[in-house]
Formats: C-alpha cells, structure tokens, sequence
C-alpha cells in the first residue's frame, strides 16, 4: 500500500485523478493465489511461488514504464519501487528455490 499511496500523492501533485480499481489481471491473480493456498493449505511453496510471479509480473511492468517513459516527473518513484520490487522477488526466489518449479 505504500506505493500506491506514493503514486497517488505524486498523481494529485500532477492533477490525476487516482482509482481504486486495480486491473483485472491483478484481481484475478489475487483470486488464483486464494485458490492455490486453498487446495494446498500445508505448502505455504505454492504461494511464494505465486508471490514470486506477481513480482516478476511487476518487475515487466516497471520496464515498460521505462522503456516507454511512462510519466517522466514520477520516474525516481518507479525507480525506487523496482528495486524493492527485485529485492522481493530475489528474496523469493532464494525461498523457493529447489522446492517446486516455477512455470514459465
């Protein structure tokens, strides 16, 4: 929540207006790790694993941004979140490593 409370202040500095929505694609990921954790409540594997692809997936996000130059004023944000991001997902992948393979 902290960075989307960082993006949002920066948002209304430049006049946007933030929603709360979040995309489909998120929502529906939140779902399925729901589901996962459901069906395998004894192998907390399978969740890192899918936390491990929700960061991945954001890590593509933030290169995007980048690439495309996404809102120039708000880059040193997104910059500061993709460490975090990486951090996360390294850490991650360190847990996971070697339990259970992560499709592509």
């Amino acid at each position: 929540m902290a960075f989307l409370a960082t993006l949002e202040d920066a948002g209304r500095e430049l006049g946007l207006k933030p929603t709360r929505d979040g995309s489909l694609s998120g929502k529906l990921h939140r779902i399925w790790m729901k589901l996962r954790h459901r069906l395998n409540p004894h192998e907390d594997t399978v969740v890192l694993l899918e936390c491990r692809r929700g960061e991945e997936h954001a890590l593509k996000v933030y290169q995007d941004i980048f690439k495309d130059d996404v809102l120039p004023e708000l880059q040193p944000a997104f910059k500061e979140q993709f460490v975090s991001v990486a951090e996360t997902r390294d850490t991650l992948k360190d847990n996971t490593e070697g339990r259970l393979h992560l499709r592509e």
